[in-house]
């Protein structure tokens, strides 16, 4: 959940259950380029409420000039944000499991930054709905998914053109 409705009240509702370990990728037309000098370039980024801007800014901020991304367009879809990016001059970012699973049709190149910042992609539900059969049924199945097969080698398998 994002970290501005996250109060000890709030969250004491809520169950999670992880899908996968995120980062924030970043990605430049320029293989050899460090981040810092990724930071005074223009951003092809996601509005201002999405959840990855707002683990960017959070993260990130101190490292861009005014403390904000050089924003030039906006997308709501990572295809649209990549597509862009490759076509100007613009750096973008995404989710790893989306680059995970789509690194192959993506030309721009990641960049390392000097500290990863890690958070979770889940499945979160209310508490008093973990009894529904639905539910418990659903999260059973979702462990038998992964047992067969962990999510990192799921994503690394996907065949889907962006």
């Amino acid at each position: 959940m994002p970290d501005h409705n996250s109060t000890v009240k709030n969250m004491k509702q809520y169950m999670a259950k992880q899908i996968y370990p995120e980062e924030v990728i970043f990605l430049t037309h320029d293989p050899e380029n460090e981040f810092n000098k990724t930071t005074q370039h223009k951003w092809a980024a996601y509005p201002k409420n999405y959840y990855l801007l707002q683990i960017v800014r959070r993260f990130y901020a101190s490292k861009f000039p005014n403390n904000e991304l050089n924003t030039t367009v906006t997308f709501t879809a990572p295809y649209q944000l990549i597509k862009f990016a490759e076509q100007t001059d613009c750096n973008t970012y995404v989710s790893k499991s989306f680059y995970k699973a789509h690194k192959a049709e993506i030309t721009l190149s990641p960049v390392k930054t000097k500290s990863e910042t890690n958070f979770e992609s889940c499945f979160i539900y209310r508490k008093n709905k973990s009894e529904i059969p639905r539910l418990v049924n659903f999260l059973k199945e979702w462990d038998k998914f992964i047992e067969e097969k962990d999510y990192d080698s799921r994503l690394e398998d996907i065949k889907v053109n962006i």
